[in-house]
Protein backbone atom coordinates (compact mmCIF):
# COMPACT_ATOMS: atom_id res chain seq x y z
CA UNK A 1 0.00 0.00 0.00
CA UNK A 2 1.29 3.46 -0.86
CA UNK A 3 0.77 6.39 1.46
CA UNK A 4 0.87 9.97 0.27
CA UNK A 5 0.66 13.29 2.06
CA UNK A 6 1.22 16.96 1.35
CA UNK A 7 2.65 19.28 3.98
CA UNK A 8 3.60 22.93 3.71
CA UNK A 9 6.38 23.60 6.16
CA UNK A 10 7.63 27.15 6.60
CA UNK A 11 11.36 26.94 7.18
CA UNK A 12 14.16 29.43 7.11
CA UNK A 13 16.42 27.93 4.49
CA UNK A 14 17.85 31.29 3.54
CA UNK A 15 16.39 34.35 1.86
CA UNK A 16 16.26 36.37 5.07
CA UNK A 17 14.79 39.76 4.30
CA UNK A 18 13.24 38.73 0.96
CA UNK A 19 10.01 40.48 0.06
CA UNK A 20 8.63 37.40 -1.66
CA UNK A 21 8.68 33.86 -0.31
CA UNK A 22 10.61 31.25 -2.27
CA UNK A 23 9.10 27.79 -2.74
CA UNK A 24 11.10 24.56 -2.44
CA UNK A 25 9.65 21.19 -3.48
CA UNK A 26 11.38 18.17 -1.94
CA UNK A 27 10.89 14.88 -3.76
CA UNK A 28 7.39 15.76 -5.04
CA UNK A 29 5.41 12.62 -5.74
CA UNK A 30 1.80 13.61 -5.40
CA UNK A 31 -0.73 15.40 -7.58
CA UNK A 32 -1.44 17.93 -4.82
CA UNK A 33 2.14 19.21 -4.99
CA UNK A 34 1.55 20.05 -8.64
CA UNK A 35 -1.80 21.65 -7.84
CA UNK A 36 -0.01 24.11 -5.60
CA UNK A 37 1.82 25.36 -8.69
CA UNK A 38 -1.16 25.50 -11.03
CA UNK A 39 -0.86 29.28 -11.10
CA UNK A 40 0.72 32.21 -9.30
CA UNK A 41 0.72 32.23 -5.49
CA UNK A 42 0.26 35.59 -3.79
CA UNK A 43 3.38 36.59 -1.88
CA UNK A 44 5.62 34.04 -3.62
CA UNK A 45 8.45 34.54 -6.07
CA UNK A 46 8.11 33.10 -9.57
CA UNK A 47 11.20 31.00 -8.84
CA UNK A 48 10.66 27.53 -7.42
CA UNK A 49 13.29 24.94 -6.59
CA UNK A 50 12.73 21.22 -6.99
CA UNK A 51 15.03 18.60 -5.44
CA UNK A 52 14.30 14.95 -6.11
CA UNK A 53 15.78 11.64 -7.18
CA UNK A 54 15.41 10.75 -10.84
CA UNK A 55 12.49 8.41 -11.30
CA UNK A 56 8.80 7.77 -11.79
CA UNK A 57 7.67 10.12 -9.00
CA UNK A 58 9.53 13.11 -10.44
CA UNK A 59 8.25 12.32 -13.94
CA UNK A 60 4.68 12.12 -12.62
CA UNK A 61 5.06 15.46 -10.85
CA UNK A 62 6.31 17.14 -14.06
CA UNK A 63 3.46 15.62 -16.03
CA UNK A 64 0.90 16.98 -13.55
CA UNK A 65 2.58 20.43 -13.49
CA UNK A 66 2.50 20.54 -17.30
CA UNK A 67 -1.16 19.57 -17.47
CA UNK A 68 -2.21 22.10 -14.84
CA UNK A 69 -0.07 24.86 -16.36
CA UNK A 70 -1.85 24.40 -19.67
CA UNK A 71 -5.12 25.27 -17.92
CA UNK A 72 -3.72 28.30 -16.07
CA UNK A 73 -4.36 31.88 -17.18
CA UNK A 74 -0.58 32.41 -16.69
CA UNK A 75 0.94 29.10 -17.90
CA UNK A 76 4.54 30.38 -17.92
CA UNK A 77 4.43 31.86 -14.42
CA UNK A 78 6.85 29.54 -12.60
CA UNK A 79 10.59 29.47 -13.23
CA UNK A 80 11.82 26.09 -12.05
CA UNK A 81 15.32 25.38 -10.77
CA UNK A 82 15.71 21.61 -10.68
CA UNK A 83 18.24 19.28 -9.14
CA UNK A 84 17.64 15.57 -9.77
CA UNK A 85 20.06 13.13 -8.19
CA UNK A 86 20.45 10.62 -5.40
CA UNK A 87 21.90 13.27 -3.06
CA UNK A 88 18.93 15.63 -3.51
CA UNK A 89 18.37 16.17 0.24
CA UNK A 90 22.01 17.00 0.93
CA UNK A 91 22.06 19.35 -2.06
CA UNK A 92 18.95 21.20 -0.89
CA UNK A 93 20.35 21.61 2.61
CA UNK A 94 23.66 22.89 1.24
CA UNK A 95 22.06 25.39 -1.16
CA UNK A 96 19.35 26.68 1.21
CA UNK A 97 17.28 28.01 -1.70
CA UNK A 98 14.01 29.14 -0.15
CA UNK A 99 11.61 29.91 2.64
CA UNK A 100 8.74 27.42 2.31
CA UNK A 101 9.39 23.71 1.96
CA UNK A 102 6.76 21.43 0.44
CA UNK A 103 6.95 17.80 1.45
CA UNK A 104 4.73 15.57 -0.63
CA UNK A 105 4.81 12.00 -1.66
CA UNK A 106 5.75 8.74 -0.09
CA UNK A 107 5.66 9.01 3.69
CA UNK A 108 8.23 6.27 4.34
CA UNK A 109 11.05 8.26 2.71
CA UNK A 110 10.01 11.53 4.34
CA UNK A 111 9.87 10.25 7.91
Amino acid sequence: MRAFALFLVPVLLGAAGSKELRLVMLDPAHFHAAQLQSGPLAGFSRDAWVYAPVGRDLAGYWSAVSQLSALSPDPAHWRFHVYAGSDYLERMLAEKPGDVLVLSGRNRRKI
